[in-house]
């Protein structure tokens, strides 16, 4: 993307007409997301770009602070549960000599044969790997299908060798209930010990090999 000449203290409307128009390229609904745009010290922020279609415009007070040379913006979007996705890294200002020789007395500069300009952002509906502040549970970013173990809302141990103890360490951060299974599928009744939150003790009175289900 060639950079977008910016001239320092232009408010950048050009009597009316609008400096820039970001549109977003996507057949993913945008309902329920807002965006942010970045330049600098300048944010504006834009509440509902369910049009995929945003107009920026900076004020004067702002682009006059401005640095002259190369300077980056950001486009982040984000949807009603707070995750983040940036759109593009950057998108490339050159900003350019001052166009007030006073405080108050501004050049009228004649717009640039390019403006105003417009951009098109591609949006993927598959970009969930960009996003940042992914939705979690128990700790577990949640991508693709994950069962309930991955999740930590459940826990299989498996009891190998015929034992009348059975030391379950099972990192689910609570207090689980506790089913056990013999070899046959017969439900077995034990006494369980809770050591703490991610571990506990079963004993029973005969040795067998089984499977424990916590959840």
């Amino acid at each position: 993307m060639a950079r977008i000449r910016l001239f320092k203290g232009d408010d950048t409307d050009f009597n009316g007409n609008n400096f820039l128009t970001i549109y977003l390229d996507t057949t993913t609904s945008l309902t329920g997301f807002k965006a942010t745009f970045r330049l600098g010290s300048f944010v504006q922020e834009f509440a509902d770009i369910t049009s995929k279609t945003l107009k920026v415009v900076i004020p004067h007070e702002v682009t006059k602070q401005f640095p002259v040379g190369n300077l980056n913006g950001m486009l982040r979007l984000e949807d009603s549960s707070g995750r983040l996705q940036t759109v593009t890294n950057t998108i490339p200002f050159a900003i350019t000599k001052e166009v007030f020789t006073q405080e108050a007395q501004e050049i009228n500069l004649p717009m640039p044969d390019n403006y105003p300009i417009a951009i098109t952002l591609r949006l993927l509906s598959n970009d969930y790997e960009d996003f940042i502040n992914k939705p979690s549970i128990n700790g577990v970013i949640l991508t693709g299908n994950k069962t309930s173990e991955e999740l930590k809302l459940a826990f299989v141990y498996e009891q190998g060798e015929a034992s009348d103890t059975w030391v379950i360490n099972h990192d689910l951060d609570k207090y689980p209930s506790v089913t056990v299974v013999d070899s046959a599928n017969t439900v077995v009744v034990g006494h369980i010990t809770y050591i703490d939150r991610n571990q506990l003790i079963v004993r029973f009175n005969g040795t067998f090999k089984g499977k424990a289900y916590l959840n």
